[in-house]
């Protein structure tokens, strides 16, 4: 993945709009429209003001790895790449499930009585 496929889904979960990518990188929005259409990566010190606006690291945009994110976490990651929209969704209501369970007091880890 390139450093605007990162990006992108980043900035539209964080609200953040390509003006604003322009405003923190002192470039106008025409010149990062740019960027993305040919998935320009960045020089270095722009890379970090994207990543500060977004409060993420430069490893993240540019690998997709976040250094912080749990093993088990990234390796959920890696095996839901490929997968089609449709399986997607039904990862996504499992997880949702599982986290409603959880909170619900249902989850696996309670004993029951």
């Amino acid at each position: 993945m390139s450093f605007w496929d990162n990006t992108l889904p980043l900035m539209n979960e964080k609200g953040v709009k390509q003006k604003d990518i322009a405003d923190c990188t002192g470039h106008s929005s025409g010149r990062v429209c740019d960027w993305i259409a040919k998935k320009t990566i960045p020089k270095v010190d722009i890379a970090l003001m994207i990543a500060d606006r977004l409060g993420v690291s430069v490893r993240l945009l540019v690998t997709g790895e976040d250094e912080d994110m749990p093993f088990k976490l990234r390796e959920i990651i890696e095996l839901c790449r490929g997968l089609g929209d449709d399986e997607l969704d039904t990862v996504r209501r499992m997880l949702q499930g599982l986290r409603k369970e959880k909170r619900d007091g249902h989850g696996s880890n309670t004993v029951a009585g």
